[in-house]
């Protein structure tokens, strides 16, 4: 059965602040071995569905269009930096997010529309976060811990979330490939 790597998402356009910043730690870290995720496909992910039968694409898409119907529009801000992994040697470096309640919501009724379908309940609790890169190997973690300190409390950008994505992200050598199947605009009340 043929299949697609899918999950869905809101996207974010980089603004001033968060670019500045994110500029800086670029050049901070310029001699560590850091996979940058690329301005123009930055993203939070509300639900990861990886291998999807093309069948159910469909199915999906009706799914996610039918529960977010009523789910008005909303802001987000995005504040300070951190990262996943032990602080010694951390894997992820991320733009956090100040006022998550209504993304959690979002959270939960993406993961209602998504479920009953015979995908899986997410395997780590839902951590809303714009992941900026992946890091391979990091010389000094010391200059990162306190570029995140010193930039903990910044608000960086707000965002008004209006749509939600369904994407297929197609792995290619020079990085993943975003290609977006359905776009469900969310009402504004």
């Amino acid at each position: 059965m043929e299949s697609l790597r899918t999950f869905v998402a809101i996207n974010v356009k980089v603004e001033t602040e968060l670019a500045t910043r994110w500029k800086e730690l670029k050049k901070l870290l310029l001699n560590d071995n850091i996979k940058w995720v690329n301005e123009s496909s930055l993203h939070l992910t509300l639900f990861f569905l990886g291998d999807t039968p093309t069948d159910k694409i469909d199915t999906i898409k009706q799914s996610l269009e039918r529960e977010l119907q009523n789910f008005a529009s909303f802001s987000i801000t995005i504040k300070g930096f951190g990262t996943f992994g032990h602080p010694k040697s951390p894997k992820v470096i991320w733009a956090g997010i100040a006022n998550a309640e209504k993304l959690n919501q979002l959270n939960r009724i993406v993961s209602d529309a998504i479920l009953p379908l015979g995908f899986e309940t997410q395997s780590e609790r839902f951590s809303p976060h714009f992941t900026l890169g992946r890091i391979k190997q990091m010389r000094l973690p010391n200059g990162l811990a306190n570029f995140i300190n010193k930039n903990a409390s910044d608000i960086l950008q707000e965002v008004k979330v209006d749509e939600v994505i369904f994407y297929q992200s197609i792995l290619k050598p020079s990085g993943a490939v975003y290609k977006p199947l359905k776009t469900i605009k969310l009402p504004s009340l």
